[in-house]
């Protein structure tokens, strides 16, 4: 017994063909394997190779900036090992 049966299946499609319409459900249906088949194709195309571009040696800025994130939490470090020792 599974979450859907086959007699639930058969209503699901008969009450989305009353609301939507078999033409309609037809169009879904043609949009549905076109994006398919849309997403097969670009899956298989192959990628361009990426341009190849001298890249500048990276400024100490970034570290001077985690650096000084670092440093407060290195003071509350600090703080909760003291309190944690006089208790």
């Amino acid at each position: 017994m599974g979450l859907f049966e086959p007699h639930h299946l058969i209503l699901i499609i008969l009450i989305a063909l009353i609301v939507f319409g078999p033409g309609k459900i037809a169009d879904l249906g043609g949009q549905l394997g076109r994006g398919i088949r849309d997403f097969k194709k670009a899956m298989h195309e192959e990628e361009p190779p990426a341009p190849a571009t001298t890249q500048a040696a990276p400024s100490a800025e970034p570290v001077r900036e985690i650096r000084q994130a670092e440093a407060p939490m290195a003071e509350q470090a600090a703080a909760a090992k003291e309190v944690a020792q006089s208790h």
